[in-house]
């Protein structure tokens, strides 16, 4: 994990990653430091973007749906999302065994909490779903 002293290197990275992921790679002050990029892209069609220093470590982190641009996840947020595996909001209504609609107007109500990407919801896979109406589930 990355101490304080590297909180002005995080929001440097931000600002030189900008929308577009890849201009990193090309900012000089950047190329000694950022050593691998890895790109993941799940089944639901969110896409993951690292930048790794030389250890390993990562220096910068971007998400989002491939045909939208989103500004990289950096310093503190990266740490506490690492757990978190977000899956669709049809996959985590499948996971429910309840409609995707329903699930989506618990979104917009406020009783279950979602990320909006684009024009799609992403929901943590762990995020229980209560519903008062259902008995012995």
């Amino acid at each position: 994990m990355y101490t304080d002293m590297f909180a002005d290197s995080y929001k440097q990275a931000s600002y030189d990653i900008g929308s577009n992921g890849y201009k990193i790679l090309k900012t000089p002050k950047w190329q000694g430091i950022i050593k691998a990029t890895a790109i993941m892209q799940y089944n639901n069609g969110l896409v993951r973007m690292r930048w790794l220093d030389a250890e390993g470590k990562i220096v910068a982190e971007h998400r989002g749906l491939p045909e939208y641009d989103y500004y990289p996840i950096l310093g503190e947020e990266l740490h506490e999302e690492k757990e978190a595996e977000y899956v669709s909001l049809a996959e985590y209504a499948h996971m429910q065994k309840v409609s995707p609609d329903t699930v989506r107007q618990k979104i917009l109500r406020g009783n279950l909490p979602a990320k909006k990407l684009g024009r799609n919801w992403c929901i943590r896979k762990n995020t229980p779903y209560t519903d008062n109406r259902r008995k012995n589930v």
